[in-house]
């Protein structure tokens, strides 16, 4: 239901209406228009569970105008290759799902830690690109200025997110709504918007519907694969047996930890961030939890530090998005 409900706000124009209200407010500063796009990714991220949806959505939009502006080329689809990333941290996100479903963890819990780091990584990227742009104006020229009076008749867009936002998270939170109805609810909050503003057709619901059945497909089988890996695991005893080893070691626990966050950053140049969950939480798990770790903690702690699997892989399918709206750009001026 969360990924129908980005699917939806992308083919109703929501996405197109967050990046032009961010464009508005930012679009004459310094890389303001990288900027607006960073808080374009982080607003839609709020409304839709994919990564890659969130990048391709957002580049579809900002990338000409960049473009447009002479923007340069590793800064525009940089930060749109990073930014997209936000869609696994920023709730409602479909890992956090497989990943509560998978460990067995509240998916509202998940949802509510993922608010204020998602909050920081993005004011980080827009520091570091007022840095870059500070330092080299060319990289990133400012775009044209705009009266106070059209940044006020901007705001309505980012307050359509804000609602949204508010009505899933706040239906989880006090136990209105389960997941699923959280995202069904939100679904039709952003049809009842796009019925407001007459930007709804048949159309436009039927590849919203295609779209999300696509993803929800993909999200089915590997959800399939890993309840056997999982069932594999308790059979075999690994888990335990490797819980009880590491409980067994005299190695204080944060060497420990280093050690998993490490094993998390190299696996995540070459598996998608669905597959080391997969692979990795059945076995990892009851290790995390016999040190004395919380499981919701050791997530965040996980992404944050190692930024295990949305910092390598999840980025090239980033970058794999934006080379079609970037054609002229190589894999070196996404890195």
């Amino acid at each position: 239901m969360f990924v129908l409900m980005g699917c939806i706000a992308f083919r109703t124009g929501m996405t197109e209406r967050i990046f032009d209200a961010s464009y508005v407010i930012l679009g004459n500063l310094r890389g303001g228009l990288a900027i607006a796009s960073i808080i374009g990714c982080a607003a839609f991220a709020a409304i839709c569970g994919s990564t890659n949806a969130t990048a391709a959505a957002m580049g579809l939009v900002s990338l000409p105008q960049m473009k447009k502006y002479n923007y340069d080329d590793s800064l525009a689809t940089g930060c749109l290759a990073s930014a997209g990333t936000l869609g696994i941290l920023i709730p409602p996100s479909a890992l956090l799902v497989i990943y509560g479903i998978i460990a067995e963890q509240s998916i509202g819990k998940l949802f509510l830690g993922g608010i204020i780091p998602g909050i920081i990584l993005t004011f980080a990227f827009i520091i570091a690109i007022s840095i870059v742009c500070w330092k080299n104006p060319l990289l990133g020229p400012p775009g044209p200025s705009t009266s106070f009076i059209m940044k006020i008749k901007a705001l309505p867009a980012m307050i359509e997110v804000l609602i949204v936002f508010a009505l899933v998270m706040g239906g989880l939170m006090t136990g209105w709504f389960t997941p699923t109805q959280a995202g069904a609810a939100g679904s039709f909050a952003v049809v009842l918007i796009a019925l407001v503003r007459r930007n709804i057709s048949w159309k436009a619901m039927v590849e919203a519907s295609k779209d999300t059945l696509l993803i929800t497909c993909m999200v089915m089988f590997v959800l399939y694969g890993a309840t056997l890996f999982s069932r594999f695991m308790a059979v075999t005893q690994i888990p335990f047996n490797l819980s009880s080893w590491v409980s067994s070691l005299r190695a204080p626990r944060e060497l420990i930890r280093v050690i998993i966050l490490l094993m998390h950053l190299v696996g995540g140049c070459f598996m998608d961030g669905l597959a080391m969950i997969m692979l990795t939480v059945p076995i990892l798990l009851p290790t995390v939890v016999s040190l004395g770790y919380d499981p919701i903690w050791f997530w965040y702690i996980n992404y944050l530090d190692g930024r295990d699997c949305s910092n390598n892989t999840a980025r090239r399918n980033k970058r794999i998005c934006h080379q079609g709206n970037c054609p002229r750009c190589t894999f070196r001026d996404h890195i």
